[in-house]
């Protein structure tokens, strides 16, 4: 990549035009979550001595690449500078929003549908990529961000979608998100995003490789852990709205608790929900939970094609528990552009096939 080709705009209130500030600028970051976290983007700005650059909090930022595609869009919310004169700056994408808190109730929605009204009700630039066709129970929020109620959502939705792979090994069921595209938020299922191959060796000969982009990593981390959002036993409550009887149901696999003790996941769920739905949702959740959790997180040389939510295959050779069967999800993604040089570090999970 020619980071010659990058291209820094700036918009201040009152402006009419945007102004290009790319020899301003310096020590360029950008990160993106996939926990519904904003995207951020971090700089230096230095200002010229012959044509001075004002802009404040609420401007809006653009990075460009290459010079024709817009693929940031976010507002300062930070400046700051030390004796040297130098500012430094935060802006965040339209995710930042979803830090409000506010109270809602959904009766019978989708994830697309909330989602589609949060950002109807923010008056947000959005669009519905890909549709979820399962309607969840109705819940309520009190003074709750935004952006919990939306990942709650999510999470919910994978539950129910888990649940009809039947533990089904080669069935993967949809995983929706939230991003912000270049100043578009968008519900999308990461499964049908770009598919992309990390490895410690490239070799281009190998027709048994998957053919889509590749790029090769430098040192890496790897982490296994049942410490983290493992659970061998789920204990689900709810009571009868009319008799207060109160339900419950407890689903474990006794295989794994003889592995590694009892790791109980415990909820207490709104009234009305009969035995049969808890029967269900406790089994879900333990498809989803079971399993010890698998992460890696390295360096490569910087892609602005991969973000959090992209889909990769890893192809590690001294990585004997991570196959090219295994497709990971990235959960988090910095892009670092310093002196001409972009690097990209990258978090990511296995998350197909699942394994214990």
């Amino acid at each position: 990549m020619k980071t010659d080709d990058i291209v820094i705009k700036i918009q201040d209130d009152g402006q009419r035009e945007k102004v290009t500030v790319t020899k301003l600028i310096g020590d360029i970051t950008l990160e993106s979550w996939i926990s519904g976290q904003a995207g951020k983007m971090t700089f230096t700005f230095t200002q010229s001595p012959t044509a001075p650059t004002s802009f404040y909090e609420g401007a809006l930022v653009e990075l460009w690449y290459p010079r024709d595609k817009c693929i940031f869009k976010g507002y300062v919310f930070t400046k700051s500078r030390g004796s040297d004169g130098v500012i430094h700056v935060v802006a965040y994408d339209q995710l930042r929003y979803f830090k409000n808190k506010d109270t809602y109730t959904f009766k019978g929605m989708s994830s697309s549908e909330i989602f589609d009204k949060l950002c109807a009700d923010l008056c947000v630039k959005h669009k519905v990529i890909d549709h979820s066709e399962k309607k969840l129970g109705d819940m309520t929020y009190d003074n709750k961000p935004l952006a919990y109620m939306m990942q709650e959502v999510l999470d919910k939705t994978l539950v129910e979608y888990i649940a009809d792979t039947k533990g089904e090994t080669g069935k993967e069921p949809p995983r929706f998100m939230v991003r912000d595209n270049a100043g578009e938020l968008q519900h999308l299922d990461a499964t049908k995003l770009p598919l992309f191959v990390i490895g410690d060796s490239m070799d281009e000969t190998d027709e048994d490789k998957p053919k889509p982009d590749r790029l090769a990593l430098s040192d890496y981390y790897y982490k296994s852990t049942i410490d983290e959002d493992t659970y061998n036993q789920i204990k689900l409550v709810s009571s009868d709205p009319y008799t207060k009887e109160r339900l419950m149901h407890v689903e474990s696999d006794m295989k794994n608790k003889n592995r590694w003790g009892a790791l109980q996941y415990f909820e207490n769920l709104p009234s009305g929900i009969h035995k049969g739905k808890l029967e269900e949702i406790a089994q879900n959740l333990l498809k989803l939970h079971n399993r010890i959790q698998r992460t890696i997180s390295f360096e490569c040389m910087g892609d602005f094609s991969i973000w959090a939510g992209s889909m990769i295959k890893l192809d590690i050779k001294t990585l004997l528990d991570i196959t090219l069967e295994h497709k990971c999800i990235v959960t988090r993604c910095c892009h670092s552009i310093n002196n001409d040089l972009h690097i990209m570090s990258l978090e990511v999970e296995i998350i197909w096939p699942e394994r214990n």
